[in-house]
């Protein structure tokens, strides 16, 4: 019967995919560890944590101001620009 000899070669097969799935693997690993030490010098770390403050930053401090003009004392004063530009003059104060 050549069933055994079809196993043993499936078997063989099975244990050198097995093998090179294992290699393949560790020389990933080495090549992300080899990256990841390239990428994280401190240089680059501070350019990475300085960039991405700024753009923090940047959104928090642009969400305070439309909350200030939104809803805080900003609004009131535009509300008083606005009602004071639309306000008609009197004759007197309107320049010759």
């Amino acid at each position: 019967m050549n069933f055994p000899i079809i196993r043993l070669e499936v078997e063989g097969m099975k244990h050198a995919i097995c093998a090179a799935m294992t290699q393949y693997q560790a020389q990933m690993d080495e090549y992300v560890k080899t990256a990841v030490e390239e990428y994280c010098t401190p240089e680059n770390l501070l350019a990475v944590i300085s960039k991405n403050a700024k753009s923090v930053l940047d959104s928090v401090l642009r969400d305070e101001v439309e909350r200030f003009f939104k809803y805080g004392d900003g609004r009131k004063a535009v509300a008083m620009a606005v009602i004071q530009s639309l306000s008609p003059r009197e004759a007197s104060d309107e320049p010759a």
